[in-house]
């Protein structure tokens, strides 16, 4: 590979890494904030800002997995293209 490639290759990789931690934290939290707004299980306000921001995240979590697969199957594609 020349200069060029590599650059482009630690590009993919680097936010293939990034959109990966991304969605594993993003999982994460949610389990967290679901969590607590169970074992709290009355209506407060800690409940309500756990509720709404596990829900949030639940939302979220299915762009950033569809994120890291796109990168992981670019990165795939780049190094079977350079073999």
């Amino acid at each position: 590979m020349n200069k060029e490639q590599i650059r482009e290759f630690n590009e993919l990789q680097k936010k293939h890494i990034s959109a990966s931690w991304k969605f594993i934290l993003t999982g994460g939290l949610t389990m967290i904030l679901i969590s607590i707004a169970g074992l709290i299980g009355k209506p407060t306000a800690i409940f309500w800002v756990a509720t709404i921001g596990g829900l949030g995240c639940l939302i979220a979590v299915p762009y950033f997995g569809y994120n890291a697969f796109y990168y992981s199957w670019k990165v795939y594609k780049f190094g079977k293209k350079n073999e």
